[in-house]
């Protein structure tokens, strides 16, 4: 999958953390995927929905709360069930430059 700088444009629609590798993540969505929220129609996602997982190793800040240190990677999604349906519709694909 092709990298899209873009990704930096679109909107936060979530964030997670993985306790397992001290990362946090946030996930951000294309205007289609941000209007698929928006009207709860999720499941499934329709074509033309991109996600990016922007992951940062965490650090812990002096008083206790928790921050981003370090860029690790952008993992990017997009859906065409047609194109992609022998991954059911998705596409994946995961950057990780120089930063890693």
């Amino acid at each position: 999958m092709a990298f899209d700088p873009e990704y930096r444009q679109w909107k936060p629609i979530g964030t997670t953390e993985r306790f397992d590798n001290n990362t946090l993540r946030v996930v951000l969505g294309n205007d289609v995927a941000v209007a698929a929220v928006a009207s709860n129609r999720i499941n499934p996602w329709p074509d033309g929905c991109e996600f990016a997982k922007v992951a940062w190793v965490e650090a812990a800040g002096a008083s206790g709360d928790v921050r981003t240190r370090k860029l690790v990677q952008v993992e990017l999604m997009l859906k065409d069930e047609k194109k992609y349906s022998s991954t059911l519709g998705w596409r994946f694909g995961r950057c990780r430059e120089a930063w890693t």
